[in-house]
C-alpha cells in the first residue's frame, strides 16, 4: 500500500494544550429545548416517539401521528437501502461484506469502534474482525484500548515479540480491568501476535492503552527509572508518590478527591517538581540510559500528573473527573500519534460514551440532574474530531436485546468480578427498536453519506433513546435509567447493530 498522507493539520499541536481545552463548550439552544422536552417522556418511562400509532378505526389521524409512523416507514426503508448487512461477527469470515466500507473509511486515519456494554461478545467479536479487516485490507497499524498506558506496554511487548512459551492469558490478567480479561479480547491479542510474526516491521501492529485514571503503574515506571539514575533524588520522589498515588480504593479515589484546595495544590506542585526534575535532567539521563527508556519515565510522570487531576474532584458530586478523563485519554491518543509515522492509522476501543464525536451541552450537569449528565459534556471524540476533523471516524454500537456482563451495582465499589445481566427487546420508539425494523440481523450504516429522505435526516438530527451500559449495572434498574438521549449524527459517523447479543465469555 502506498505511503498515505494525512494533509490535513490537526487544529491544535499534536500534544493538546490540557489548560486551554479544559472547559464545557457552548451549545445549541434548540438542541438543549428537545433534550428537556425528551426528559418529560423519560422520566415518565415513555418510551415511544411522541405520538403513539394510530389506530385503523381513527379515520382522521392526527398530522403529528401520521408524521411520525411516516418517519418510522421512511427509516426503515433507508437502512434496507443502504445498510451493510454483516454474514458474521466472527473474525475469519472473510472481507467480502466489509467491502463497501473501504470507500466510506478511505481517508480516516482514526477509526473509533464503540460500545453499548463493556461486556458484550458479539461487540467483542466483530472488533476483532474489524480489526483484522482494518489492518490487512486497509493499513491500519496501530490498536488502542480503553486501558491504562502503562499496562498495555507489557502486552505491546507481547504482540511484539512474545514467544511461543509465553502466556497471553496471563500477560492480559496482568495487565486489563476485569471487563477485558474475556477469551474474545485474548483471541485478539493471539491474532495480532500471529499477525506480527510474519507481517514487515512498517506493517506491524502495536498495542497501546490511553487511559490514565489509574497511577500505580506509572508510579512503578518512574521509581525504577530514578533508581538507576538518580538514586539520590529517589527517596524524594518515593514520597511524592506516597502522597499522590495512595494504594487502596478509598484512598486513592474517595479521600483524594475531598481534600482541600490547598492539599490539592500542594500536591499538584509535588508533582509538577518531579515531572520538572526528570525535564532539567533529561540530556544526562538519556545519555545514562537510552532516549526510549527516558521518555518512558517522563511519560510516566505525564500520568501521575494527569491521574491527579482526574482524581481530584470527588466523583460523587459531580462529573468533573469525567470530563478531564476523556480530554486526558484524546491528549494520550495524539501522544501515541505523536511517537509513530507521520502516516500512522489508529484504531480505538472505547465505551460509546468516550468515542462520541459530540462537543459539549451548554451548561455543565451534576449527578444530581437528570439520567443523561454523561452525555452533556464534550468526550474524548469530540476533543479528536477537534485535531483530526473528518479524519476521525466514530461508529457506535446498538443492541436490540440479549445478555452481558458487567459489576454488580450491589456488590461494592470494589468489586472486580462481573456478574451477567439482560435487557429485553428495545422499547418501541427507541434507537435500537428503528434498527431492529429493518429486518436485517446485524449490520453497519454510514450515517455521513445522504440518506435522500428529509425525514430520516430529521431522524439523525434529534435525540433517540440509545442504551448506554456501563462497567456496572443492576437488576433493580429500569429502563429509562439506561435509556439516555442521543442525536445519531452528532454523536457517531456510523452505527453496528447486533440484534441479539451474548454475555462475554470471562477468562
Amino acid at each position: 500500500m502506498p505511503q498515505r498522507n494525512f494533509s490535513h493539520s490537526p487544529a491544535k499541536p499534536p500534544q493538546i494544550q490540557v489548560a486551554a481545552r479544559l472547559r464545557i463548550c457552548g451549545g445549541d439552544m434548540k438542541y438543549k429545548q428537545a433534550l428537556a422536552t425528551l426528559a418529560l417522556a423519560v422520566s415518565a418511562g415513555v418510551f415511544a416517539p411522541a405520538s403513539q400509532p394510530f389506530s385503523e378505526n381513527d379515520p382522521q389521524p392526527k398530522p403529528g401521528v401520521q408524521a411520525a409512523a411516516d418517519q418510522r416507514e421512511a427509516v426503515k426503508r433507508w437502512l434496507e437501502r443502504s445498510a451493510v448487512a454483516l454474514k458474521s461477527v466472527a473474525a475469519g469470515s472473510g472481507f467480502d461484506d466489509l467491502q463497501p466500507l473501504k470507500q466510506v473509511l478511505k481517508d480516516i486515519r482514526i477509526v473509533g469502534l464503540g460500545e453499548a456494554t463493556h461486556g458484550t461478545r458479539e461487540y467483542f467479536l466483530f472488533k476483532h474482525r474489524m480489526i483484522e479487516f482494518l489492518v490487512r485490507e486497509m493499513g491500519f497499524t496501530v490498536f488502542a484500548m480503553e486501558a491504562q498506558y502503562v499496562n498495555c506496554q507489557a502486552i505491546n511487548e507481547y504482540v511484539l515479540r512474545g514467544g511461543d512459551s509465553d502466556d497471553p492469558a496471563k500477560v492480559i490478567r496482568s495487565n486489563l480491568a476485569g471487563v477485558w480479561q474475556t477469551e474474545e479480547v485474548l483471541a485478539l491479542v493471539k491474532w495480532i501476535r500471529e499477525y506480527n510474526k510474519t507481517a514487515p516491521e512498517e506493517k506491524k501492529v502495536r498495542f497501546y492503552g490511553f487511559d490514565v485514571q489509574r497511577p500505580d503503574g506509572a508510579a512503578k515506571v518512574v521509581m525504577s527509572y530514578l533508581k538507576r539514575v538518580a538514586s539520590d533524588y529517589a527517596p524524594t520522589a518515593q514520597r511524592i508518590i506516597n502522597e499522590t498515588a495512595p494504594t487502596g480504593f478509598k484512598k486513592l479515589w474517595l479521600d483524594y478527591g475531598r481534600r482541600t484546595p490547598a492539599q490539592k495544590a500542594r500536591l499538584r506542585a509535588r508533582l509538577l517538581q518531579l515531572l520538572g526534575f526528570l525535564a532539567a535532567n533529561q540530556t544526562r539521563f538519556a545519555r545514562m540510559t537510552s532516549m526510549a527508556e527516558f521518555e518512558e519515565a517522563a511519560q510516566g510522570a505525564r500520568i501521575l500528573l494527569k491521574s491527579d487531576q482526574i482524581r481530584s474532584t470527588p466523583s460523587e458530586k459531580d462529573d468533573t473527573n469525567d470530563q478531564k478523563r476523556d480530554l486526558l485519554m484524546a491528549d494520550t491518543v495524539e501522544y501515541i500519534l505523536s511517537r509513530e509515522r507521520p502516516d500512522t492509522r489508529i484504531i480505538l476501543w472505547a465505551h460509546n460514551f468516550h468515542i462520541s464525536k459530540f462537543h459539549s451541552y451548554p451548561e455543565p450537569l451534576t449527578r444530581n440532574q437528570p439520567a443523561w449528565y454523561g452525555l452533556a459534556y464534550s468526550r474524548m471524540g469530540s476533543y479528536l474530531r477537534e485535531s483530526f476533523g473528518d479524519q476521525f471516524y466514530t461508529f457506535g454500537f446498538v443492541l436490540d436485546q440479549g445478555s452481558f456482563q458487567a459489576i454488580s451495582e450491589e456488590a461494592g465499589a470494589e468489586s472486580i468480578s462481573p456478574d451477567e445481566f439482560a435487557v429485553g427487546p428495545s422499547p418501541e420508539g427507541t434507537a435500537g427498536w428503528h434498527l431492529s425494523r429493518a429486518g436485517l440481523g446485524d449490520f453497519v450504516i454510514d450515517l455521513r453519506a445522504d440518506p435522500g429522505d428529509a425525514r430520516v435526516i430529521q431522524w439523525l438530527t434529534t435525540p433517540q433513546l440509545f442504551r448506554y451500559i456501563g462497567a456496572s449495572f443492576s437488576k433493580k434498574w429500569a429502563e429509562k435509567k439506561f435509556a439516555l438521549p442521543v442525536v445519531p449524527r452528532e454523536h457517531f459517523d456510523g452505527l453496528i447493530f447486533i440484534a441479539k447479543t451474548t454475555r462475554a465469555i470471562p477468562l
